[in-house]
């Protein structure tokens, strides 16, 4: 008999996970779904159920059969002539008759509760309905997930089913046991699901490359998206909602919009109204650096008047919505106004801002413009209470750029800010000196909400990765942990693709950590290892850490130099080839001397993992070899990027075959694992197409017949 050894699992991942079981002090026998492969079990759910717990019910049936091999039927009406346990999904008239001594009241937003009572599982959690039918709160579905993971012991490394590991057993039993939950986190909004948003994006030619290794592009980016956010679900996050449709699963702040305002503005109201955007030095209201990214002039009250009128319709037109958005648009350090009634509205004490402000033809240094900003939100955020008394609606703010340093007055109870900063995937802001001073912001923003758990961190992790090994587990756990303990209400991670042989241990710490950020980090990758590769464990988790270490030593390495978002990450991953001598330019050449080290290392451990699993089950010498392909998109992509180096550096025809031969091996090996998880063609061409001249191919910098004062003009391009 293979025995499910729940008692002792049960204990132990609720340790990873931090939570508290509290069993029933009057011994009981455990509840027995399933024994020597026979059951007389049954899942019950109200045919009147919301659709998420519907969903639960039916991904517990087939986990309970995947595990054993015995498919439980599902009831809508307990059978009051039926012997034998049933298992609860969601709330049920019959439930209170059959156990009236059950606390089942779910008075916090997406409270769970897994219980045994007598012979029964019960799996509840809060459900919301909106008025329109649209489920606000999924409780019982996050219920049903945490016991099909911690008590029954499957693990979703990642999406698909390679991802997906399952334990084999022909008795499975659940020990007495009460776990009641509540997510301090209540928004969950991680973007892993970026295929068709990707695919659309694409031109014509990387589409039509894409073709030649998938048949139906667009369908195969949805099925694409389905898998990821399914993934997401399991381990109770999501996405960002798709068009107005919130995510329930993202938590009970799913349809909180932390996204820019005034982005259509100009288009919509500039000629009637110019007045109401920022001045410019040179005395005009034309919008720099563009209309999308037009700045506001905030001391207009005509512009607090329109900005009402917008929410109070939006808000009329969705009555689920609880936040409407007042944040100023990217560029984020251009372009503001320079009026005289704004101006009054700054608080000249405040600290200087890390970059100057710059207008048309005009830089200089400033200080913090947050207090200007924070006047204006708070002025929308009571005129919005005036609107909507009885209903609970937000302003939600961005603290960033010109406004991340915190304001020096407090904020209106139905403001909820979102903190873009702490961590991000730049170099530069990762050190620990940068580090201590972005805490040190993010807890003055908690002092001006008055100490409550309102803020929201986007802390841009994934952004525009380009596939390359950022692995931070340590840091990550660390600030999540920091700033779940002042303030946190929710996480909205930046967008970026998803590369799972690549980024994996992050990926899923990421989403443990979203659902309980005080969660032992260390526990749960470890778990991650064994049960992802079991004898290979030691030496895939070694081999991650190889770039983890290298992540932290570049983070102080380069504390001090210049930054961009779109050439920098692959320059300075050139380091895996290059020993610890500083680059002093923006390409890195200079000074460098080329080597393979931590490649080497890679590849070593890489061979002792399909050593440890080579008598193994395949799905542990699967696992590995997904890994490796992630390893041979690094030296691909690294190989084409020091190619396109090399031949900025110095054009000439081998140089660009170099460059050509480096970008079409790395091409090839994108579109041979096109259908799996392990590395993200779309959103790679998407990458490509924004930075080709630093990722290749060559074309895209210069065109083949270029002269010697043609290739001058490219490098002195490039340098600038």
């Amino acid at each position: 008999m293979i025995l499910l050894k729940l008692p002792i699992l049960q204990r132990v991942f609720a340790c990873v996970l931090g939570l508290t079981i509290s069993l029933s002090a009057v011994e009981a026998a455990p509840v027995k779904i399933v024994s020597e492969g026979v059951s007389s079990a049954c899942v019950v759910v109200s045919k009147d159920s919301p659709e998420f717990t519907r969903r639960g019910a039916e991904e517990l049936v087939h986990y309970i059969s995947e595990i054993s091999g015995v498919r439980l039927p599902i009831l809508n009406e307990p059978d009051e002539t039926r012997e034998g346990p049933i298992i609860w999904v969601g709330a049920h008239p019959a439930l209170a008759k059959r156990h009236p001594g059950l606390d089942s009241s779910m008075t916090t937003p997406e409270e769970t509760l897994i219980q045994t009572v007598d012979d029964d599982v019960i799996l509840l959690g809060r459900d919301i309905v909106g008025v329109d039918g649209a489920q606000l709160e999924a409780g019982t579905y996050l219920a049903v997930s945490s016991f099909i993971e911690e008590q029954l012991g499957v693990r979703w490394l990642w999406p698909g089913e390679l991802g997906t590991d399952i334990p084999k057993a022909q008795t499975i039993r659940v020990e007495p046991l009460s776990i009641r939950y509540t997510p301090q986190v209540r928004l969950r909004s991680l973007r892993y699901t970026n295929y068709e948003r990707s695919y659309r994006e694409l031109s014509s030619g990387s589409k039509e490359r894409l073709s030649q290794f998938i048949e139906d592009p667009l369908q195969w980016a949805r099925h694409s998206d389905r898998e990821a956010r399914r993934w997401l679900n399991f381990h109770r996050t999501d996405a960002p909602s798709v068009g107005s449709k919130a995510n329930c699963l993202a938590g009970s702040l799913a349809n909180y919009r932390n996204r820019h305002a005034f982005s259509d503005w100009y288009k919509k109201y500039g000629v009637v109204h110019p007045e109401w955007f920022a001045l410019q030095p040179d005395g005009t209201r034309t919008p720099y650096p563009k209309p999308t990214h037009v700045k506001m002039c905030v001391s207009n009250p005509g512009v607090a008047a329109q900005w009402v009128r917008n929410a109070k319709e939006f808000f009329e037109k969705n009555p689920n919505a609880s936040t409407f958005e007042a944040a100023e648009n990217d560029y984020g350090w251009q372009g503001y106004c320079v009026c005289e009634n704004c101006v009054a509205m700054d608080n000249k004490d405040a600290e200087l801002l890390e970059q100057d402000l710059r207008w048309s033809g005009v830089k200089k240094s400033s200080y913090a413009l947050t207090d200007r900003y924070v006047k204006f939100w708070n002025s929308l955020a009571r005129e919005l209470k005036k609107e909507f008394p009885n209903r609970e609606v937000n302003v939600a703010s961005y603290a960033y750029h010109v406004t991340r340093p915190a304001p020096s007055l407090p904020l209106e109870k139905n403001i909820i800010p979102t903190f873009i900063g702490i961590e991000r995937r730049f170099y530069h802001r990762n050190n620990r000196e940068h580090t201590l001073e972005q805490r040190k912001m993010w807890d003055q923003w908690w002092e001006a909400a008055d100490r409550r758990a309102v803020l929201v961190w986007r802390p841009n992790i994934l952004y525009k990765n380009m596939g390359l090994p950022y692995i931070f587990t340590k840091r990550h756990s660390e600030n999540m942990r920091y700033v779940a303990d002042r303030g946190l209400a929710g996480i909205s991670f930046g967008g970026g693709g998803c590369y799972w042989a690549v980024q994996g241990p992050q990926l899923y710490l990421n989403v443990k950590l979203a659902w309980n950020p005080n969660a032992d980090a260390d526990a749960i990758l470890a778990d991650w290892y064994k049960r992802g590769f079991g004898p290979a464990a030691p030496f895939i988790a070694e081999y991650y850490q190889l770039f983890e270490d290298l992540y932290a030593r570049l983070a102080e390495q380069y504390k001090d130099q210049g930054y961009s978002v779109y050439t920098d990450p692959p320059r300075l991953f050139r380091e895996i080839r290059s020993d610890s001598h500083l680059a002093t330019g923006r390409l890195g050449a200079e000074g460098v001397v080329r080597n393979r080290h931590i490649e080497d290392a890679a590849k070593e451990l890489l061979r002792k993992a399909n050593d440890a699993v080579a008598e193994e089950g395949e799905a542990y010498r699967k696992r590995v070899l997904f890994v490796e392909t992630g390893f041979r998109f690094i030296e691909a992509n690294l190989d084409s990027i020091e190619a396109m180096n090399d031949f900025t550096a110095a054009p000439s025809d081998e140089t660009r075959k170099r460059a050509e031969d480096a970008a079409n091996r790395r091409d090839a090996l994108l579109g041979e694992n096109a259908h799996g998880f392990a590395i993200n063609y779309v959103d790679f061409l998407r990458e490509l197409e924004a930075s080709r001249r630093y990722l290749g191919p060559p074309e895209g910098v210069a065109p083949k017949s270029e002269s010697d004062s043609e290739k001058q003009a490219v490098i002195q391009d490039l340098e600038a």
